[in-house]
């Protein structure tokens, strides 16, 4: 793979090869990375975020994927 030692086999390969499931985790943190980097160098050369809006998620769609809206209401069931 581009990030490693291991050959970066396509989908088809592996599935011939008798996988059924993929994950990159790996490459997910590198890619994780490249962007934090980025998004700091675009702040140091701009001194805002402006501009970088498009290759952010929103909010909410950050507070959906790490489940923000179960545990609020967990929160109201259990008044805590």
């Amino acid at each position: 793979s581009a990030s490693g030692k291991a050959p970066d086999y396509s989908f088809g390969e592996l599935k011939d090869m008798g996988f059924s499931i993929v994950i990159y985790p790996g490459h997910l943190i590198e890619i994780a990375a490249k962007s934090m980097i980025d998004f700091l160098v675009h702040l140091k050369t701009n001194g805002s975020a402006e501009g970088f809006e498009n290759r952010m998620i929103s909010f909410k769609e950050f507070t959906d994927i790490v489940g923000l809206p179960s545990f609020s209401a967990l929160e109201k069931r259990y008044k805590l």
